[in-house]
């Protein structure tokens, strides 16, 4: 996953991927986003069994704030996460160059608006005995795809759901799930419950398991307001 501030400095990012790494890209853009929480119960429950999910699409959400000098600063500087301190906000305001008050009130607003969905640990799954996921690619008709993904993200075993453009002829998949789990078959019996309960057997789908984990991070907010 690839993400810039537009369009264009996107592009720029693929065709560099692709030119460095001498291998062709298929390029998927986001349509809509049903669920992403890399949640994982360590009580063996399924993750996220016990509250209901709040599911908040990108297609309805509201639109991006326009940041000032200060909100972009505190925005590039929460990306990088919160410290492990007694007083989280108030290092994240240092770093920011604001006061602890004005990050809290920015960030509230923020959660309200459902800028931020939630605060959470990106943990290692492997080393902590998630080592097999696999992500779920389905062929569903563009009408029925938003039904299907905000059905699909309510099941606890997935962490990811959206809908991605088609890359045709060779990619025919439009909606993708992501589901982990302690070994394969696990992982797989959870595939078919879900494609069971969600009714969609009569959909062409495709299971990727992971082999190799390159990378794993948040997303990077740049300062360029900030800067201006």
């Amino acid at each position: 996953v690839a993400s810039a501030r537009d369009e264009k400095q996107l592009e720029q990012v693929l065709d560099n991927i692709e030119a460095r790494s001498g291998c062709p890209l298929m390029r998927l853009p986001l349509v809509e986003s049903y669920h992403i929480d890399l949640g994982f119960d360590e009580r063996g429950a399924p993750a996220h069994s016990a509250h209901p999910r709040k599911i908040v699409t990108t297609r309805h959400a509201r639109p991006a704030p326009a940041l000032d000098q200060t909100q972009a600063a505190l925005a590039a500087a929460l990306a990088f996460g919160l410290a492990l301190t007694p007083h989280p906000f108030a290092e994240l305001a240092a770093r920011a160059r604001c006061s602890e008050s004005t990050a809290i009130d920015n960030i509230s607003r923020w959660i309200n608006d459902d800028v931020i969905t939630h605060f959470g640990v990106i943990v290692r799954h492997h080393e902590l005995g998630y080592r097999s996921n696999a992500m779920v690619a389905f062929d569903i008709p563009d009408s029925e795809a938003t039904d299907a993904g905000l059905q699909i993200a309510t099941f606890p075993e997935v962490t990811l759901c959206a809908q991605r453009v088609r890359c045709l002829p060779q990619w025919p998949y439009n909606i993708y799930c992501m589901i982990h789990g302690r070994d394969s078959q696990r992982v797989l019996a959870h595939i078919e419950t879900l494609r069971t309960r969600a009714e969609l057997l009569d959909y062409p789908f495709a299971v990727l398991f992971s082999r190799r984990r390159f990378k794993q991070q948040a997303a990077r907010i740049t300062n360029e307001v900030a800067h201006g």
